[in-house]
């Protein structure tokens, strides 16, 4: 067996994966946050990233994104569970990453790499108003699930109360990752 995935990294990708999952949601557009992304990482300056945001709405490579999203690739994901466009590694730094992809309806792959080869599996499941974390095995390692408060818990499989998403913080993490923020910044910024 490799190196563990730190717990806090984890847990984090729980927290931050249940935010979106228990929320539901009608199709992940990916390839307009793939526009989104490009028109943001042209520039570090807010006038040309306006300008180019001006020059993509009048070519019309937003509507057309939108659009292409709508009827093909929310449509594949719909059906099949994926959105081909929303694949998305994280580089953690020191050789670490871990790799997001849709694995079917309401689950998401979560894998990790250590220097570019595959050293651990989980899964994100959303049952009802519970998200389950489970190895590669199948196995539960932790469960979230929303509140009556609003807010998100994170359980371990004994009932310990590993970590907590408040409301104001929960929206937070939501509108950053439909913002086309890495979980990493959606959490942490």
């Amino acid at each position: 067996m490799g190196p563990r995935l730190p717990r806090r990294a984890a847990l984090a990708a729980l927290a931050v994966t249940s935010a979106t999952l228990v929320g539901g949601c009608f199709g992940s557009f990916g390839l307009t946050q793939k526009v989104w992304k490009f028109n943001d990482g042209a520039s570090s300056n807010k006038w040309v990233k306006w300008l180019l945001f001006l020059g993509l709405i009048i070519i019309p490579v937003y509507s057309i994104s939108v659009f292409v999203d709508a009827i093909v690739f929310n449509t594949i994901e719909f059906f099949t569970g994926k959105n081909p466009m929303l694949s998305r590694r994280e580089d953690l730094g020191q050789g670490h990453a871990l790799a997001f992809s849709a694995d079917g309806p309401d689950a998401v792959r979560v894998e990790h790499f250590e220097r570019g080869q595959l050293v651990r599996a989980f899964r994100l499941e959303r049952r009802g108003d519970t998200v389950t974390l489970t190895d590669h095995r199948g196995r539960a390692l932790a469960t979230a699930r929303e509140l009556p408060t609003g807010a998100v818990e994170v359980r371990t499989t004994r009932g310990d109360v590993r970590a907590a998403l408040e409301p104001a913080d929960r929206q937070r993490v939501v509108a950053a990752l439909q913002a086309g923020r890495t979980p990493g910044e959606a959490l942490l910024g």
